[in-house]
């Protein structure tokens, strides 16, 4: 709360195009002089009165408070403006080249929030000029009912210490416990007149003489937290969605640049001299039309076939080639058989390790049975025993091994 702002530094203490006004309190003693010179010299004035006085300077080691409410709750409306300050409140001013008053520190106090109470109605050894002077105070001091305060022993015993002064000659009539009790009594009366009285002193309350101390304090701290917690997640939230806005703008220029691209990519490939598309067509050709060695391969083959086809079945030395061929056919289709019932009938695999039956060992073989030869290189060399006692290993008979039974079996031409 500042007395006006001052470009120049030599009229810090000029509020509302004049001069303020100071008065030293009882308890200033020592440095008046050197105060009043820095008041002078920056455009204040100091007065002998304090009744019309701006500023009340009161020395350090006073009680300020008890000081303060003498001029806060005066029942003299022209004192209720007045602001009290220590002597250092000349220099300070001087140094930060403002004029200003600091509010006290709201504070929380204990207890519940103040409601109304029905009270007894009951009036002893009270006058209606004490109910107006005790109102009137209150007014001063809680003009609030909400935030409380008005319950408040420390607020009774304060008023007991004004009696000393003039002004509050009324508070001596009764103790302290006694005002608390007229008040807790008739609280419903008492809050309907402090609550007039407090919507007429309005104008002329000094803010400063209201108690500093508020149980709503808390619910409005909390409420002022709440209310800039949201104020940050709206801040967040419009970074946010501008954030997004740019990413989708980006997107969207990328796609653009893509698309544009792709169809500078189309009309490329539709140009006839694109590289590209002209290998791929050269590509096709290749594969539909088959390269001249392959033509020559079909002629060469298609001629060997027209051979082949020259000699006539009809002919007898095809006739005596197929004869022969069918027979021999016939005569290995059995042979086949015969090996493949060996291999079914092996279960305990005896054939397969060369354990024969006495039986098989009693009869050996003749010569003229057909012994098959496994023409191969795999595996070492075989026996005549090996060859009849393990068919398992045998290969498949080859044109070579056909003709070689045959020729054993005294058929083969």
């Amino acid at each position: 709360m500042s007395c006006e702002n001052q470009d120049d530094g030599d009229n810090i203490f000029v509020k509302d195009g004049r001069p303020m006004r100071f008065f030293f309190h009882s308890s200033v003693r020592e440095g008046i002089e050197g105060i009043t010179t820095n008041i002078q010299r920056h455009g204040g004035e100091v007065v002998q009165a304090d009744r019309y006085t701006d500023v009340v300077l009161v020395d350090e080691e006073a009680d300020i408070g008890l000081i303060s409410r003498r001029y806060y709750s005066n029942p003299d409306r022209n004192k209720l403006k007045i602001q009290v300050e220590p002597r250092g409140f000349v220099k300070r001013c001087v140094r930060s080249g403002v004029c200003e008053h600091k509010k006290p520190v709201m504070q929380g106090m204990p207890g519940r929030p103040g409601r109304r109470r029905a009270g007894t109605g009951v009036r002893v050894n009270f006058t209606p000029e004490d109910d107006a002077n005790l109102a009137y105070h209150m007014a001063t001091v809680f003009p609030d009912a909400e935030s409380g305060g008005r319950m408040g022993n420390k607020y009774y015993q304060e008023l007991e210490r004004l009696a000393e002064f003039p002004e509050f000659e009324w508070a001596a009539r009764h103790t302290w416990h006694s005002w608390r009790e007229r008040y807790k009594n008739n609280s419903v009366v008492f809050d309907e007149n402090i609550a007039h009285i407090a919507a007429e002193l309005k104008p002329y309350r000094n803010e400063r003489g209201d108690d500093n101390r508020s149980r709503q304090h808390k619910a409005l701290r909390n409420r002022r937290e709440e209310e800039e917690e949201e104020e940050e997640e709206e801040a967040e939230e419009e970074e946010e969605e501008e954030e997004v806005k740019k990413v989708e703008e980006e997107l969207w220029e990328e796609e653009e640049e893509g698309g544009e691209e792709e169809r500078r990519a189309e009309e490329n490939w539709e140009a006839p001299g694109h590289e590209y598309q002209n290998a791929q067509r050269n590509k096709s050709n290749d594969s539909i039309l088959p390269p001249k060695t392959h033509a020559s391969r079909k002629q060469k083959r298609s001629r060997g076939s027209a051979a082949l086809n020259s000699h006539s079945p009809s002919s007898p030395a095809n006739a005596k080639r197929a004869r022969i061929s069918r027979q021999q056919e016939e005569e290995t289709l059995p042979e086949m058989e015969t090996e493949t019932e060996i291999q079914d009938d092996d279960l305990f695999g005896d054939y397969a390790f060369g354990i024969q039956d006495a039986e098989e060992r009693s009869s050996p073989r003749s010569l003229s049975s057909p012994v098959l030869i496994v023409d191969s290189d795999d595996g070492p060399e075989m026996t005549q025993r090996t060859m009849v006692g393990t068919p398992t290993l045998m290969s498949r008979p080859s044109h070579h091994m056909i003709r070689s039974v045959l020729v054993r079996a005294g058929k083969g031409t």
